[in-house]
């Protein structure tokens, strides 16, 4: 069940700085709208003492990028483009659509930054893709300071609502890490994922903390999964308030601006909703707007068209 505490009104909208038009793109990396990382910037706040901004948009790309060195604390945070395509029971090389981290097989605890096409096996066992593009944001916090993964989770149709993490201290947050969609399942404007926080118990939440849900049906080609991560910043950094973009039209976008701070701020999603199925145009998502420089004030943004409807998402951010 979607939390109230994700919904604003859609009067709030949102928008993004470059268009991407990717049909019949393959295996393009970019970083930053630069097309390179984010300078790191001087010690400024207890925790976030550097970002880097990062983008991986491609159709078939399944390598990823490497982006963060053990230790660091990466936070998803953006996603257009299609997810609505990916299969995984054809065949054992099958993939559903995927935007988002991934660990580093050849380097523990580093994580790779992916975005690429499902696919499926055909009848004489060739693997094809459908060549959806995906884009996927990420944000990592260059030093991370004493920042400890406290617990995670991993949401399927067959889990329901997951349990990552108990409740901490104010320095506690869960954020977003990645999404995978296979035939159907990212169809509906209805369509969510998010992080939240139950802080008493019920009988729906025999146990508070921090929890991972998603409204996302299984499909007829596989089921999708939603993965998060839970942190504790170090001791005298801010977690701002939650903010909330939605864009139900008209205009395509609509920009909302994350809480300012003259400090130096990483911002991350803990949900968003819509339907992905738009492989032609990569503004058809949710996304986070880095400041120009280190520090500055954040925007995010969310996207409407006539043919795939709105869409909204909730970040926050840390200093």
């Amino acid at each position: 069940m979607r939390k109230n505490i994700y919904f604003t009104s859609f009067a709030h909208l949102l928008g993004r700085t470059a268009s991407f038009l990717l049909i019949g793109l393959v295996g393009c990396v970019a970083n930053t709208e630069s097309d390179s990382a984010e300078e790191v910037g001087e010690a400024k706040s207890a925790v976030t003492t550097s970002w880097q901004r990062y983008q991986e948009f491609s159709v078939n790309n399944f390598t990823g990028l490497t982006i963060s060195n053990p230790g660091q604390a990466c936070f998803l945070s953006g996603v257009t483009g299609n997810l609505n395509l990916g299969d995984i029971w054809s065949g054992p090389l099958s993939q559903p659509s995927f935007a988002g981290l991934t660990t580093n097989p050849s380097l523990p605890g580093a994580m790779v930054l992916m975005a690429h096409e499902g696919t499926y096996t055909n009848q004489v066992n060739q693997v094809l893709g459908y060549g959806n593009a995906v884009d996927a944001n990420a944000v990592c916090m260059t030093d991370s300071g004493a920042t400890t993964v406290v617990g995670s989770g991993s949401w399927t149709p067959y889990t329901g609502e997951v349990w990552m993490a108990g409740l901490g201290g104010p320095n506690r947050q869960c954020f977003l890490q990645s999404v995978s969609g296979v035939d159907g399942v990212w169809g509906s404007t209805n369509s969510y994922t998010q992080v939240f926080k139950i802080t008493q118990t019920s009988s729906s939440y025999p146990q508070t903390g921090w929890y991972l849900d998603a409204g996302l049906p299984i499909g007829g080609t596989g089921y999708p999964t939603v993965n998060a991560v839970c942190y504790d910043f170090p001791t005298g950094s801010v977690i701002s308030a939650q903010t909330s973009v939605s864009n139900s039209g008209p205009q395509a976008n609509t920009y909302v601006n994350m809480p300012s701070t003259t400090l130096i701020d990483a911002c991350g999603l803990t949900a968003f909703w819509g339907q992905f199925t738009d492989s032609n145009n990569l503004d058809d998502g949710v996304w986070l707007i880095p400041p120009s420089q280190q520090a500055g004030t954040w925007q995010m943004t969310a996207h409407f068209d006539t043919t795939n409807g709105p869409k909204g998402a909730n970040a926050v951010c840390i200093h």
